[in-house]
């Protein structure tokens, strides 16, 4: 969990482009499919660590945007990265642009793998808990985990098998190891997070990533328990999800500029649009790049970066909007 504002940073990371072909897809479960990409550079391919995730250009409806997924392969062997895409009919686009479009042969726009979500290594131990698709960038963990014989425990969460995409992958890597729970949606079958919360280990890292509001138990849990908040890490999938069907209005108080946010357009986008070149990179509020002060107006917030303190004075301009008519930033 990141637990401050990146304030020595002084530019956006550079994020190399490149171009890639896909080699291969596999078909995992009705709503996954597996993409295996080849990085057409001349040098050799930017390396990956476990719990990277790599951004992929995508077409909608003639407007390009770049989605993250989460790479498999725990460090790139220089051949291809391999990553998996849920279909989301209610969401914007991206998965439905992939599996229905790219395939064998077809040639995507990359940018580098970027890691806001890696292994600590002054970790003792590690717990991963996965939910649904979640279990991606928990999968890549796996495997790097079990190839330096560090102590690791797991927990895999789904409705059912067709849910749990790479069960029996995981499975296979950690054996006893790993506790798996297909509640078939009924409450009384949830994974009780209290009593493996309640029996940490020593040094024990949590690693997490599934729905926003599992993660959000689990970390209150985390708290009761006394897990140290540096303890605790997560990578949302999805951004919190909210109401953006209303505008609002940006003042900028450092240039005295107002900028006009539409219903369905991200503050981020807006400020793009208006000129400006905000800090930014994962757009799902994780990683705290283009975190910025807020002056004065209500927030609604959709990030999992920014501690509980700071939400009264902060926001993630690349998922949380304005709570109210205009919002004032130190900008």
């Amino acid at each position: 969990m990141a637990v401050s504002v990146l304030e020595a940073i002084q530019s956006p990371p550079s994020r190399l482009e490149f171009g890639g072909q896909i080699v291969s897809t596999e078909t995992i479960t009705p709503r996954v499919r597996l993409f295996r990409v080849k990085p057409l550079v001349e040098a050799p391919p930017p390396r990956a660590s476990a719990g990277a995730h790599v951004d992929i250009e995508v077409d909608l409806s003639g407007r390009r945007e770049w989605r993250s997924y989460s790479l498999i392969n725990h460090v790139s062997s220089g051949e291809f990265y391999e990553f998996a895409v849920q279909r989301e009919q209610s969401g914007k686009g991206g998965s439905n642009y992939l599996h229905d479009t790219v395939g064998p042969g077809s040639v995507v726009r990359l940018r580098a793998p970027a890691n806001n979500f890696s292994l600590s290594a002054a970790a003792d131990s590690y717990l991963l808990i996965a939910g649904g698709i979640g279990v991606t960038p928990i999968l890549a963990m796996a495997q790097e985990l079990v190839a330096r014989a560090a102590q690791v425990r797991a927990i895999f969460c789904a409705r059912t098998a067709a849910d749990a995409p790479f069960l029996a992958e995981i499975k296979s890597l950690l054996g006893t190891r790993l506790e798996v729970n297909l509640d078939a949606g009924d409450p009384k079958k949830f994974t009780d997070f209290s009593r493996v919360l309640g029996s940490r280990r020593r040094g024990e890292h949590l690693y997490m990533c599934g729905p926003n509001a599992m993660m959000t138990r689990i970390v209150d849990l985390a708290s009761y328990h006394s897990w140290p908040a540096a303890a605790v890490h997560r990578e949302t999938f999805d951004p919190t999800k909210g109401d953006d069907s209303s505008s609002f209005v940006a003042h900028l108080a450092r240039t005295k500029v107002t900028v006009e946010v539409p219903a369905g357009v991200s503050l981020l986008d807006a400020l793009l649009t208006a000129g400006h070149e905000p800090f930014y990179d994962c757009r799902r509020g994780e990683c705290g790049l283009c975190v910025v002060d807020v002056l004065s107006g209500e927030i609604s917030h959709r990030d999992s970066y920014l501690r509980p303190d700071e939400r009264d004075c902060k926001m993630c301009t690349c998922v949380s909007r304005a709570a109210g008519p205009d919002v004032t930033l130190d900008m």
